[in-house]
């Protein structure tokens, strides 16, 4: 019983990894191409399955790397359907009767808001292992 406890405890910090990762493989991911990865670019670059990229998006709350109070829920909508659904702009543009310049925007707000939600994650990993965190 005490091992099953264990390894439940273990879930949730695999998950919070998975998550970072798959947040920081898209913003790099997004920096380099100018456009917003899929989940079988994340999963490609992150080394995970479809499945664990898929969770990993949807365990951090659509996206805990973005910080949800700057985007709006119809972007966080275009985020589900470009990651989660793996829609192009175009089909999503169509579901959303949005234009695709919009659905671009919308794509490039959550990068930004996710590249920078990665920076600050890893100023904090870096400051916990110089011992300057507080």
């Amino acid at each position: 019983m005490a091992g099953r406890d264990d390894s439940a405890g273990q879930l949730a910090p695999k998950m919070e990894e998975r998550s970072r990762a798959v947040a920081r493989a898209a913003g790099a991911l997004t920096a380099q191409t100018g456009s917003a990865p899929s989940v079988a670019q994340l999963a490609r670059r992150t080394g995970l399955d479809l499945e664990q990229v898929a969770e990993a998006l949807q365990a951090s709350d659509a996206w805990d790397a973005t910080p949800s109070d700057e985007l709006s829920e119809q972007d966080r909508t275009v985020l589900r359907l470009r990651f989660v659904c793996e829609l192009t702009p175009t089909e999503i543009a169509e579901r959303l009767g949005a234009s695709q310049p919009q659905v671009a925007r919308a794509l490039r707000r959550a990068a930004a808001a996710a590249a920078r939600g990665a920076e600050v994650e890893l100023r904090n990993d870096n400051a916990v292992l110089e011992g300057t965190w507080s």
